[in-house]
């Protein structure tokens, strides 16, 4: 792994007249460069031995209204091959908001780059699908710009409406609709194009998936999002920090917990806080629940899809034991709310550890049943083994992250590659694939699990005594009995609720390794007590984007099971 400024050397040596300014602020490695270069320094990043950025992990834009240069791309990048990142941002004029696509460098991009254009107005030259993303085509504006008011009402598009799309019109768009890899049919038969979604009850999640088919393979499809978009990210921007956690839970509401500690992380990043020792082991030891949880509900959905109905039984009990378990550490089952900037909503109950060893038992239990049903099934391996595979150089490429990767062999985990918390004091083994096919995906989550359960049984024995929240005033907010009875603390209150944390103006980027994989907020401060840019980068989004290329050439049944195993969470997706 390359040290920050060694990341900036390589590339100021490179384009020394492309580099406009180069930072370390909060330990990340920050490039801006010209955009006119940005294609050029792309594909250096990413063929150069000793850098290889080999992963899109993400793409937005900031909004610096009243700014000449308005508008600023940024990219962040990740190396598989050397576990190092970096960020590179170029500014573009309001008058001229385009900027070169780097779909061609890598295919992860297209995706990232449709949502920019289509929350920013900024266009990507060459980019070979340019269309909106999360919005239909007839809104007006780009939600994210800082003159966009949120209260704006937009024109209805449909049936009965005064605007043009009618059924006709969506019959014409459907059957319009390029799709790569759909030009003809074995024996030049004529293919069928059929629409699964966004409404069906074997998608978890609203996504529509136009398909191509001859006879019942995949020729071509078409996987359309956005149907549950909720603007999360404009919410965050019109509150104070800590206003936007309850947002988080809504994010991936099957591990709730690992989206709240993933910006509460990145909020102390960009403040400079760092958390107590019990909190630390807390928050993997909720974390770690979370996660389970999470796998359990993906595991048992996938045995219902197979018509395996027993299994998914046995996994909704197990699940509802976990739930259990967060409920009486965080006060809450699904949506829990649970972390603080700078601590936890409350310490662990003193029964809490008994609880939860009696109730794992039964939990893995319940998991062990399924495990024995589903993989010395023969169906089930032949329904699984070599379907949706998908090669670990696309993965990457793609910026897939979580189980999806590590079954096709990839060893990144964060909690293993970049160890935040006190992952790094805990004994566990992160499991791998060979194949990269929807069997390794379905093992590879049951043996996080029993990862989880040994790293949830170490922080019970390892747990040490002291606070779980810091006493730093900018976040601690004072004991309710000193508010009601002394003047200062009733002020410092006071200031906390109408004003916020108050971070240093900056910027800060912080991942954290959820269910599904990666997640990481990048926030931009400007001083004030609420996030001038936040952004959720959220795993399911890049993941879902390869299943285009995983059904491909397969089967129609067996798209539902590669769907399933993908994980999508449609509050991740479409945010």
């Amino acid at each position: 792994m390359a040290e920050p400024n060694t990341i900036l050397d390589r590339i100021r040596s490179q384009f020394p007249d492309a580099v406009v300014a180069t930072s370390t602020d909060r330990g990340d490695a920050t490039a801006s460069v010209r955009r006119e270069t940005l294609s050029d320094v792309a594909t250096f990043l990413r063929d150069d031995p000793e850098l290889r950025f080999d992963m899109p992990i993400d793409v937005t834009a900031v909004d610096y209204i009243g700014q000449a240069e308005r508008f600023e791309a940024v990219y962040h990048l990740y190396s598989t091959a050397h576990g190092h990142r970096v960020r590179v941002k170029a500014r573009i004029p309001e008058a001229d908001p385009t900027i070169a696509s780097l779909a061609d460098v890598w295919v992860g991009a297209n995706w990232l780059e449709r949502e920019t254009y289509d929350m920013y107005g900024i266009r990507f030259t060459g980019h070979p699908d340019l269309r909106r993303i999360y919005l239909y085509e007839e809104f007006e504006g780009h939600p994210l710009r800082k003159d966009y008011p949120k209260e704006r009402r937009q024109p209805l598009i449909g049936p009965g409406n005064s605007g043009k799309w009618s059924p006709e019109e969506e019959h014409r768009y459907v059957m319009e609709l390029p799709i790569a890899g759909s030009e003809k049919g074995m024996l030049g038969a004529e293919l069928m194009r059929i629409q699964m979604g966004p409404s069906h009850p074997a998608t978890h999640g609203t996504v529509r998936i136009v398909l191509d088919l001859d006879g019942e393979t995949i020729v071509g499809s078409d996987v359309q999002i956005g149907y549950l978009h909720r603007g999360f990210e404009k919410e965050c921007e019109s509150g104070f920090y800590y206003q936007a956690i309850p947002y988080t839970d809504r994010l991936n509401y099957s591990s709730a917990i690992l989206c709240n500690v993933g910006y509460c992380m990145a909020v102390e990043k960009l403040m400079g806080v760092e958390v107590t020792d019990r909190c630390q082991w807390l928050r993997v030891l909720s974390g770690e629940l979370a996660r389970i949880s999470d796998h359990l509900l993906c595991v048992g959905a996938t045995c219902l899809e197979m018509n395996a109905f027993t299994p998914f039984l046995y996994n909704l009990q197990a699940r509802e034991l976990v739930w259990e378990l967060i409920n009486q550490l965080c006060g809450g089952r699904v949506t829990s709310n649970y972390v603080r900037i700078g601590g936890l909503s409350s310490d662990m109950p003193a029964d809490f550890p008994e609880q939860l060893r009696s109730r794992f038992e039964r939990i893995f239990q319940l998991l062990g049943e399924t495990e024995q049903i589903m993989i010395e099934n023969p169906i089930f391996r032949e329904r699984m083994e070599g379907v949706g595979k998908m090669a670990k150089e696309e993965l990457i490429a793609y910026g897939v992250t979580g189980p999806l990767l590590r079954a096709a062999g990839v060893d990144l985990d964060l909690r293993r590659t970049a160890p935040y918390l006190v992952y790094d004091q805990v004994d566990f083994d992160v499991p791998l694939g060979t194949q990269g096919d929807n069997m390794d995906r379905f093992l590879i989550r049951i043996e996080e699990m029993k990862q989880s359960r040994r790293i949830v049984e170490q922080c019970l024995e390892r747990m040490p005594a002291g606070p779980v929240d810091v006493t730093d005033p900018r976040v601690r907010w004072p004991a309710k009995g000193k508010v009601f009875s002394r003047m200062e603390e009733l002020i410092a209150q006071f200031k906390n609720v109408t004003e916020g944390p108050k971070p240093e103006p900056g910027e800060a980027y912080c991942a954290v390794e959820s269910a599904t994989g990666e997640i990481g907020y990048y926030l931009v401060s400007d001083g004030s007590g609420k996030p001038y840019k936040c952004r959720a980068r959220t795993p399911s989004f890049s993941n879902t984007q390869p299943l285009s290329r995983m059904v491909q050439g397969g089967l129609l049944a067996d798209l539902i099971p590669t769907f399933d195993l993908i994980n999508m969470i449609g509050g991740e997706c479409d945010r």
